[in-house]
């Protein structure tokens, strides 16, 4: 499995907790397409995209025949002035039959969801929790959701601390 993340902190967890393969720098978008290229050789199979941009356009240029690419979202353009645009490259899925699949949850595909719901039942959860504390605190949590801070899950904790006696 490879993954991106843009901090080395976030990939090193990647690495030492998940056991990923390779993680690359989704901040680098000039050296991005390159390190995908040397980590996938033969090309990916899937793409779960979240981020958009350059990322977006090196993983449709790695996909495989047949590929399929998960539509999340396009994080790196939701502060752009302009209007989003698809990657110049986004017509070589058809030229592969490659597949471009929204990620809705639930209703897409109900018996898929209820065995994912079963099968995570079972497990505990490995990403760290990223607390924030106090109401006050909500605009840096949110804001932080968008640039990358933090590890794990953003918790912005609202309860007052206890005095232990």
């Amino acid at each position: 499995m490879i993954a991106s993340a843009g901090s080395a902190a976030k990939r090193t967890w990647l690495r030492e907790r998940l056991g990923v393969a390779a993680t690359l720098d989704d901040r680098d978008p000039e050296g991005f397409a390159e390190a995908l290229a040397e980590a996938a050789p033969e090309g990916i199979d899937l793409d779960f995209e979240s981020l958009g941009g350059a990322v977006f356009e090196a993983a449709i240029e790695r996909l495989r025949p047949c590929g399929r690419v998960v539509l999340c979202g396009l994080i790196s353009q939701y502060h752009d002035p302009e209007p989003r645009r698809a990657p110049p490259n986004l017509a070589r899925l058809q030229a592969i039959g490659g597949r471009l699949v929204p990620f809705v949850v639930p209703g897409h595909e109900p018996e898929h969801w209820a065995r994912f719901q079963a099968e995570m039942a079972g497990l505990d959860p490995v990403a760290p929790l990223d607390v924030l504390h106090g109401l006050e605190a909500w605009p840096r949590a949110f804001c932080g959701l968008f640039t990358g801070k933090g590890i794990g899950k953003r918790v912005v904790w609202l309860m007052p601390a206890r005095c232990e006696d």
